[in-house]
């Protein structure tokens, strides 16, 4: 089969399906080795541009179709379901709210229960000084294991909670160079300007050749 005959305009979609898998068996044979191989890979390369063309243009009536359908019924869908949606955002926020509540309040109480055992410890070192007339026990410092309370929130069957911690950032000056990410977009446009003249410590600059193709 002649190279270029594959680039011609299949007359069905079985023809085309045969075009779309010889020029795919024919891409390791191509080499180029002079400016004659290297002018012919170009014309293929154009070929194969207008190929792909050619198949969506060929798909298309019925891509258009069968999209226009599916996005019909899925718009159907979307006035039921987009109300329920935005419903169950509310219901999930004003569960967790009351979740978060309650587990501060947990927490409040722990901390509420560690100090009043770190005043019953000092006061029984006190004594415990008076007692044996050695202070040097006052002068160690109080460890203490953080009560553990259970969270007094009754279960719901089939729902279940997650904690998931965030974050804000309240000073980025004082952040550690660890958890920086380098600006990526601000080195490509510097990269972009000045192309072989851009000298940025850290940075390799270096470029490519990326081939573009219009259909034949």
């Amino acid at each position: 089969m002649n190279v270029l005959s594959l680039f011609n305009k299949s007359k069905n979609e079985i023809a085309l399906r045969q075009d779309v898998d010889e020029i795919l068996d024919r891409m390791d044979a191509l080499t180029i080795g002079n400016d004659e191989q290297f002018q012919e890979t170009g014309t293929f390369l154009k070929g194969i541009k207008g190929k792909e063309k050619e198949v969506k243009e060929y798909f298309e009536p019925e891509r258009a179709k069968k999209y226009s359908e599916y996005k019909a019924v899925t718009d159907q869908i979307g006035t039921f379901t987009d109300p329920l949606g935005k419903a169950e955002k509310i219901v999930k926020r004003k569960i967790g709210d009351y979740r978060t509540a309650q587990e501060q309040k947990r927490r409040e109480e722990e901390q509420k229960r560690l100090a009043e055992l770190k005043v019953q410890e000092e006061d029984r070192l006190l004594d415990e000084a008076e007692t044996n007339g050695d202070e040097s026990i006052l002068d160690d410092e109080i460890m203490l294991a953080r009560p553990t309370l259970e969270t007094e929130i009754p279960k719901m069957a089939g729902i279940s909670f997650t904690e998931v911690w965030h974050f804000a950032i309240v000073d980025v000056k004082v952040i550690p160079r660890d958890y920086m990410i380098p600006d990526e977009r601000k080195i490509r446009d510097v990269v972009k300007a000045l192309k072989d003249k851009a000298n940025i410590p850290g940075i390799r600059v270096y470029s490519d050749q990326q081939v573009g193709a219009r259909s034949a």
